[in-house]
């Protein structure tokens, strides 16, 4: 918000008088949480793991912190009570198995409350779900062949997009650096440039 003060007498302010204008209150958060893991990361169905929170500066009043987990494969406390006096307190982070073919994937823990910036961490959680890859690709072609079919195929839909890195034994073949299978497909194309 602005406060506005103005002082004249029998002329304006340009000639007469004193004017200081348009004074800009601004409330500067300090206030900060940050998350901690032990690891960055595990793979489904392994231990929980257990986070820290950090708060600062040290509160004189208990702080409820409201924690969330960006995929359903991991989970944590709706929240958790930092007691006053206190800096840290540590929660579990539940890895579970979700029994979908879903690969490799990036999940991100947020921690927050009123008038304090957000905290957040990754944990990268590896699928324990296996399924077997094949490329699908001519078996020869000749020196100088753009646009070459080739796909990636798993016999089974994937749950979640799952990237596949992909490498060639021979440098004279280009091929993408990875290719990712869409959910709900079995393929996806690999063809060179």
């Amino acid at each position: 918000f602005k406060i506005r003060f103005n002082q004249y007498d029998n002329y304006g302010i340009s000639t007469d008088g004193i004017g200081i204008d348009d004074i800009l209150i601004a409330q500067n958060i300090n206030n900060s949480l940050a998350l901690a893991l032990p690891v960055n990361t595990t793979s489904e169905g392994a231990s929980a793991v257990t986070a820290t929170l950090t708060v600062t500066p040290i509160q004189n009043s208990a702080l409820t912190v409201n924690l969330s987990a960006s995929r359903a494969d991991v989970s944590v406390p709706a929240s958790v009570t930092v007691p006053a006096n206190t800096s840290q307190i540590t929660f579990p982070v539940t890895i579970t198995d979700d029994a979908l073919l879903d690969g490799t994937q990036s999940v991100t823990l947020t921690a927050l409350a009123a008038t304090f910036n957000p905290g957040t961490a990754e944990i990268t959680v590896h699928d324990n779900e296996t399924t077997t890859l094949s490329v699908d690709a001519p078996l020869s072609s000749s020196e100088g062949s753009v646009g070459v079919a080739a796909f990636v195929n798993v016999p089974v839909a994937v749950d979640a997009p799952v990237t596949v890195a992909l490498e060639a034994s021979n440098p004279a073949v280009t091929i993408p650096a990875s290719v990712t299978i869409p959910a709900g497909q079995t393929s996806a194309p690999a063809s060179t440039p």
